[in-house]
């Protein structure tokens, strides 16, 4: 269905408006969808009901919020890995092994040095630790955005 917009002089049909209004509210289910992912991963957390009503008090109302929420709430001892983890996967030119990305977290970048006991004792942990942020494809094992 077609629709006239009219800017100053220039009128012209709304097919390809028509699209991107689409392509827009997409995008908005798809942050919306996003979002409850999200908050159901915290809430599958809690152990009992008094858990879960507090964790349903204290939920952000936004995608950036609830991004936030998880970044604040990884443990102490695996933001290191947690931050190699993510810059290694945003910026990679192609989706990685989940042992492309365990490897990686030996790398101090700080000190320029490889530590070999900063290797995480289990590939999968990479997984808990980055939660919400990484899917991991099981047929070949790649970890790309989401």
């Amino acid at each position: 269905m077609a629709f006239e917009h009219k800017t100053g002089n220039s009128k012209y049909t709304g097919r390809k408006r028509q699209g991107n209004v689409i392509s827009s509210h997409v995008l908005l289910r798809k942050n919306r969808f996003k979002l409850v992912k999200c908050q159901l991963e915290t809430l599958r957390k809690c152990r009992n009901i008094h858990a879960v009503k507090i964790a349903l008090s204290r939920l952000p109302r936004t995608l950036d919020d609830t991004y936030d929420h998880i970044l604040n709430n990884i443990d102490e001892e695996d933001r290191r890995v947690a931050h190699y983890a993510l810059q290694l996967i945003a910026f990679s030119y192609r989706p990685l092994t989940i042992v492309e990305v365990a490897e990686a977290t030996i790398v101090n970048v700080e000190d320029k040095t490889i530590d070999d006991d900063l290797r995480v004792l289990d590939k999968y942990d990479i997984l808990e630790i980055c939660s919400s942020f990484i899917e991991l494809y099981v047929r070949v094992e790649l970890i790309s955005k989401i």
